[in-house]
């Protein structure tokens, strides 16, 4: 979605966005699971009923990323970085709004940066996929579940949820 973005400022996939994917990815990403015959679809995008094909995989989380990619081209940076600088602004923004808002003593911060970061957590900045989008919205939605806001919580939980479904179970749980 976020090549699409880059490119003509839509989320259909165009013939163009299709041969700029085919050069970074790896060939397993072009598969259309509804056709026997595999013909060059794209498995995160489906038809619509104009012929188009829209994205379905991820994408809030291809949107919080857009703003990263159009600074990397500005800059004439790598590109490919958009994913994992997403993550680490994701991840940091997720550790500055715990410390500020749910932890007041130094031993509390301290224990929790250590956690944190000595986590295997940690390990998905680099990896260039939602992980740290949803396990951030997921820890922000506990602290929120903890201190009875349980509506800002649910909302937390279940935009996690878009990118790993079964956690729609937690945010069913904090409903009373």
């Amino acid at each position: 979605m976020t090549e699409s973005l880059v490119n003509h400022g839509g989320v259909n996939l165009t013939s163009e966005d299709y041969e700029k994917l085919k050069l970074s990815l790896n060939t397993g990403y072009f598969v259309n699971p509804n056709e026997v015959e595999q013909n060059g679809g794209f498995l995160y995008y489906m038809e619509g009923k104009d012929g188009n094909k829209y994205p379905v995989h991820f994408p809030l989380y291809s949107l919080i990323s857009f703003p990263v990619r159009i600074l990397l081209r500005i800059f004439q940076l790598n590109e490919l970085l958009t994913l994992r600088i997403a993550n680490l602004l994701i991840f940091s923004g997720m550790v500055f709004i715990i410390l500020q808002r749910f932890l007041k003593s130094p031993y509390q911060k301290a224990i929790f940066l250590l956690t944190l970061y000595l986590s295997p957590i940690i390990s998905f900045l680099i990896w260039p996929g939602p992980d740290i989008y949803y396990l951030s919205l997921l820890m922000i939605g506990i602290f929120l579940f903890y201190e009875k806001r349980y509506v800002p919580a649910v909302i937390s939980l279940a935009l996690a949820s878009w990118h790993r479904q079964p956690l729609m179970i937690i945010a069913f749980c904090t409903l009373d």
